[in-house]
């Protein structure tokens, strides 16, 4: 029978290339179980350990493997927090208005202006447009005599309707004309 660390090994040795993790580091006691700590060798994962979790429900169970994880300590490199999108547009909508404001005070300078700022539209803040005044449409507008022959004239007309019985009817009777392979046997 195997200790809790000869298991922890051997699972690791399974799931993982030897050359992946190395001597152990600490055994910790949890509820039921047993947390193993091995450290990792593998390349960009300086100070980072494997931990393999040992389940033991009851003294006379035999231990089995319930996890295998990968663990930043405390000093090595992580990604940084998870900020949302919502809270980084609010941040750069902020930094582009500061920026707008700060340029209205400068003086303007002299030569092409063709170049275009993104946020120059203010898509982030409402906008008025001013349309032009239209008429209403007359309601007593008279057809023409040929209104009727001018819809359809020319054009390509869509096909008519088939349904899936007949589709499939035709589909049958095609393979009906095919011959069967020679590899095939009846």
């Amino acid at each position: 029978m195997l200790t809790e660390e000869e298991l922890a090994t051997q699972t690791l040795s399974e799931v993982l290339e030897e050359s992946s993790f190395g001597k152990l580091v600490s055994s910790e006691k949890i509820t039921k179980g047993l947390e193993i700590k091995f450290e990792c060798l593998m390349p960009g994962y300086t100070d980072w350990f494997w931990q393999v979790t040992i389940s033991k429900p009851t003294p006379k169970a035999q231990p089995t493997v319930s996890e295998i994880n990968l663990l930043a300590a405390e000093d090595s490199l992580v990604a940084p927090p998870w900020v949302p999108w919502a809270e980084r547009l609010a941040e750069y909508r902020k930094a582009r208005k500061e920026q707008r404001e700060s340029m209205k005070n400068e003086v303007e300078p002299e030569g092409d202006q063709s170049w275009v700022d993104v946020d120059e539209n203010k898509m982030d803040e409402p906008v008025e447009i001013d349309l032009p005044e239209l008429e209403p449409a007359d309601a007593n507008v008279e057809k023409s005599k040929d209104a009727k022959a001018d819809s359809d004239d020319g054009g390509v007309k869509p096909p008519t309707k088939t349904t899936r019985t007949k589709r499939v009817k035709k589909t049958d009777d095609d393979n009906k004309d095919k011959k069967p392979d020679k590899g095939t046997k009846k």
